[in-house]
């Protein structure tokens, strides 16, 4: 029963990341600029690829993944999902576990 619980967890905060994506692109995502617009399309294919990790239950290497991401991009995860992949721990903005 709890493996239940801890699946669709995961299974939610791993669409509420995707989501999280979807407004990071939206709002930040340039067409008319060919580069910066890769940019922001690696940056999407980075949460989608965190998103994925935390739906197989590894919030460890989501962390890990998530805590290497330049801050616009960090920033754009909800707290929800940084408590969740942290252990509660404290993210500061310059990429330093606290």
């Amino acid at each position: 029963m709890r493996r239940r619980c801890c699946v669709k967890a995961n299974k939610d905060l791993a669409r509420m990341l995707r989501s999280d994506a979807e407004k990071y692109l939206r709002e930040y995502d340039d067409k008319d600029d060919a580069e910066f617009s890769a940019l922001m399309s690696r940056d999407y294919a980075e949460l989608r690829r965190i998103a994925a990790v935390i739906e197989k239950g590894d919030l460890k290497r989501a962390y890990s993944i998530a805590s290497k991401l330049d801050t616009i991009v960090r920033d754009s995860i909800s707290d929800p999902i940084w408590k969740a992949i942290s252990g509660d721990a404290a993210f500061g903005h310059e990429g330093d576990d606290r």
